[in-house]
């Protein structure tokens, strides 16, 4: 067995702050504005921990024990959708849904979206973000688009890019504010926000290098990084920078890449970089909580992988690699990990972490300690229950907990719905394809088949 080594450490060079000035050796970096700094507690330096996973996924079936007490859930009534994964903290909880699988309204071809380039790239789908009755996305000629829910068309249309840029993919990200403005990043390294209201550009801004992570608002700071993984905090009122954090950039590419997500009771913003490191940063107070390095700096050509870190109940929830780990969110304790591989950013329910994962089981764990509550062969439930071929449902591309179950949608267009105790209850064929993460506004599901016309489902 090989022993996976976390590295729960600080660079010593990069932490001693409260005294250095700039220095592209410490990669510390000024607020430019008041020469603030970054500054860290010295018990949050630490020293390796050995998880000793096993070398194998985890690839078991195992049936719900009826001693186990699931409570019920209750589920939440959703009115927007202003974040990839609904909020801040990547954290989707049991949403209502009005249980139907009737169409109730098909838009026209909403975009030209290039699809064979981006399975080319093997760029992950587009996702939609829901607002006031004004439904976003883009195409990969960087078009944003709004649709209106009520007039049924596509009442707003803009191309931020000039005749120099109109030949680059491009590849956006995009959150809504409060006041709802819509802040954009790409990899072309610009940033700019829209005025939603007035549908008029406010302001704009090139940081000079390709962007690569989710972009998130909290308390009028933007957040985003480059690929070079350096940390961006500007003004949402009018781009100016706050302050810039740069960390160990990657020598190697990956299908991963950088994320954020917040804990807004701790004003903490977390970031996972291409490179492993994992970093808790105050970012009212400009303080480094902790750092995990979960890369072995030995092992040069270890290529990283995870999927995006979700805040949940004082906890951070991510799959690094063949692992899912849970990590205490004040301290950077790594509180526990199985040898699991998750395909998605896990969901989860009052007592449990659901996983769908790398292998095709869905896995129910006790989201305190990681002891597996049940674990399900899915493609094998639907087999024996429904006569229907994994060739056939497709690939799992999104999870969710809607009205206490837990549902997955598959590319060729089939719902499947377990119960928290494992249970195979329902499998539907419910478009010809979905090509978009799903959303759930006033409980209806939204997202975009490969014909890129929107989809709405009650």
């Amino acid at each position: 067995m090989i022993k996976l080594k976390v590295y729960l450490t600080i660079l010593v060079s990069v932490l001693i702050l409260s005294q250095c000035s700039f220095d592209t050796k410490t990669k510390i970096w000024k607020n430019a504005a008041n020469d603030n700094q970054f500054s860290i507690s010295n018990d949050r330096v630490k020293q390796l921990i050995d998880l000793n996973p096993s070398d194998d996924n985890f690839d078991q079936k195992i049936e719900f024990k009826d001693q186990i007490q699931i409570n019920n859930l209750e589920s939440q009534k959703n009115i927007k959708w202003i974040n990839q994964y609904l909020n801040s903290s990547n954290h989707i909880p049991n949403l209502f849904y009005n249980s139907g699988q009737t169409i109730l309204s098909k838009s026209k071809k909403l975009s030209n979206l290039n699809k064979t380039e981006i399975l080319r790239l093997n760029y992950k789908i587009p996702f939609l973000l829901l607002n006031d009755d004004k439904l976003v996305s883009y195409d990969n000629k960087g078009t944003i688009f709004i649709y209106s829910l009520n007039e049924k068309k596509k009442i707003f249309k803009y191309n931020f890019y000039h005749k120099a840029y109109k030949k680059y993919f491009k590849i956006l990200n995009f959150t809504i504010s409060e006041d709802n403005i819509l802040v954009v990043t790409d990899n072309l390294g610009f940033v700019y926000a829209i005025d939603l209201n007035k549908y008029q550009i406010i302001w704009a801004k090139n940081i000079g290098i390709p962007l690569r992570s989710n972009v998130l608002i909290e308390k009028s700071q933007i957040f985003f990084s480059d690929e070079n993984n350096n940390l961006y905090s500007i003004s949402a009122i009018n781009g100016e920078n706050n302050w810039k954090l740069a960390t160990t950039s990657s020598s190697l590419s990956s299908e991963f890449k950088n994320s954020l997500t917040i804990n807004s009771d701790t004003n903490t913003l977390f970031f996972l970089t291409t490179s492993g490191e994992f970093y808790a940063l105050n970012y009212e107070i400009k303080q480094i909580k902790w750092v995990i390095n979960f890369k072995n700096p030995s092992n040069k050509l270890d290529i990283f992988y995870s999927t995006d870190p979700v805040v949940f109940k004082n906890q951070l929830f991510l799959s690094k690699d063949n692992n899912f780990i849970s990590v205490e969110n004040d301290t950077g304790r790594v509180l526990w990990s199985k040898n699991i591989k998750a395909k998605i950013v896990p969901k989860f329910t009052n007592q449990t972490v659901n996983i769908y994962t790398d292998s095709g089981n869905l896995v129910s764990l006790d989201y305190n300690n990681g002891n597996v509550i049940w674990s399900k062969k899915i493609f094998d439930d639907i087999n024996d229950e429904f006569n229907i071929t994994q060739k056939k449902v497709g690939e799992i591309n999104d999870i969710l907990i809607l009205n206490g179950s837990i549902i997955m949608f598959s590319n060729n267009g089939y719902m499947i719905e377990y119960d928290t105790k494992g249970n195979i209850k329902k499998l539907s064929k419910i478009v010809k394809n979905i090509f978009s993460n799903i959303i759930v506004v006033d409980g209806n599901l939204f997202f975009l088949d490969k014909n890129i016309r929107l989809i709405k489902l009650s």
